[in-house]
């Protein structure tokens, strides 16, 4: 699972690699997460960062219940940020857009519920080791997020480097 792919650009291979390991990390406690720690070490590379994206709880909910997409063409809205000009219908086809079962707001909040109580713990596990953690605030735009994302894996912020 920490292997990635060899890609050409180096902020590529940097998130990949950063994103390898959040992928890993985040369903893992502190005992867990000392483990994966000895793995890397075994492995001759170390977590240079943890990389925290920090998003209200209720504009992720807003995010997530209001994606709609087209059952046509697979064309994607947010009807409270990106709404088609009419609702229900799709701008490039004319065909119905839909929204997937899970996207109910109790639902989203029952699974946000358990991503806070397993990534709450861990985040504090890793500053209490002192590793350094970086938080990226969420509640902006794509752009903006993904720029400061790649300032800082570029940076090398986030990165699991070879020892």
């Amino acid at each position: 699972m920490l292997e990635t792919a060899r890609f050409l650009q180096p902020e590529v291979q940097a998130m990949a690699n950063a994103l390898t390991a959040r992928a890993a990390e985040r369903r893992i406690s502190g005992p867990q997460a000392e483990g994966l720690n000895a793995l890397l070490a075994d492995l001759g590379r170390t977590l240079e960062a943890v990389l925290v994206l920090d998003v209200d709880d209720e504009q992720l909910v807003k995010r997530l219940s209001g994606r709609r997409s087209c059952a046509k063409c697979g064309a994607g809205y947010n009807v409270y940020f990106e709404p088609p000009q009419q609702e229900g219908v799709c701008d490039a086809c004319g065909g119905e857009l839909t929204s997937r079962p899970d996207d109910d707001a109790s639902t989203i909040r029952r699974r946000l519920q358990v991503y806070n109580d397993q990534t709450f713990p861990l985040i504090a596990f890793y500053e209490q080791t002192g590793a350094n953690v970086r938080h990226v605030d969420g509640d902006r735009s794509v752009g903006d997020v993904q720029r400061q994302l790649v300032e800082l894996l570029t940076e090398g912020a986030c990165v699991l480097a070879a020892q």
